[in-house]
């Protein structure tokens, strides 16, 4: 019998929300850097998964850097501290190198109309969402609410542009459900309070620009963001 697509979504997410468990365990210090972690045979007891959703879930961590994987040995918490991602790898639903380039082209784009079309109900909701991911930059104890939030910012942003089709793409773009590792990426990147608050105040730069109306300093504002973004992830590796 075929799987409805729920199912299909929900078993395949399985091993992020494992993977999302271990990077909060690392993040808040029960595993500290260069300390070896269980192997997938622990962890798949631990978690109440299959041994190959466990290694799945290893091998998204180490995609992000947060693991490092010696084979005969075991997996360590990584000592770099550097987010990185291996960008010929198909895990992240496409490669991501080409999932941020998509976005460098579109969301400039789409801020620009924005500038032009945002109505003020509209704009008030794109400002209480940068409030909200201020108020939670200082958590640390629960990753995901923050980068949800960042997520949704984007996404309604390219509502503003009242063009439907670029919306629904960049909507596609940041969405968890269709790029659940993104999330892995961003608590990665975004591990420390000054880096959520300076994702905010890019954030905040875009809607004062919009407020503005400012056309060309709201696609200035989001090419910035996303540059940063980009050599976040692939640290020395940004294209200008």
């Amino acid at each position: 019998m075929q799987r409805s697509d729920h199912s299909t979504t929900a078993t395949e997410r399985r091993f992020v929300d494992v993977a999302r468990t271990i990077l909060a365990s690392i993040h808040a210090g029960q595993y500290a850097p260069a300390a070896r972690l269980p192997g997938d045979r622990e962890l798949a007891v631990t978690y109440g998964v299959s041994r190959s959703t466990a290694r799945e879930a290893l091998l998204a961590l180490e995609l992000i850097g947060a693991i490092v994987v010696r084979h005969g040995d075991g997996v360590y918490v990584s000592t770099s501290g550097t987010a990185r991602i291996d960008e010929t790898s198909a895990i992240l639903d496409g490669e991501p190198r080409h999932l941020i380039e998509s976005r460098r082209v579109l969301e400039p784009i789409t801020t620009r109309l924005a500038a032009g079309r945002i109505t003020p109900e509209q704009l008030d909701h794109l400002t209480a969402l940068v409030d909200e991911a201020e108020r939670l930059a200082p958590d640390l104890t629960d990753f995901q609410p923050f980068t949800t939030v960042g997520f949704a910012f984007h996404s309604e942003l390219a509502k503003c542009s009242g063009n439907a089709l670029l919306a629904e793409f960049v909507g596609q773009l940041v969405s968890v459900e269709q790029h659940p590792l993104w999330v892995l990426v961003n608590e990665q990147v975004l591990r420390s309070p000054a880096a959520r608050l300076a994702q905010v105040a890019e954030h905040r730069a875009v809607v004062d620009a919009l407020r503005d109306h400012d056309e060309s300093a709201a696609e200035l504002c989001m090419h910035r963001h996303l540059f940063a973004l980009e050599g976040s992830v692939f640290p020395g590796g940004t294209v200008g």
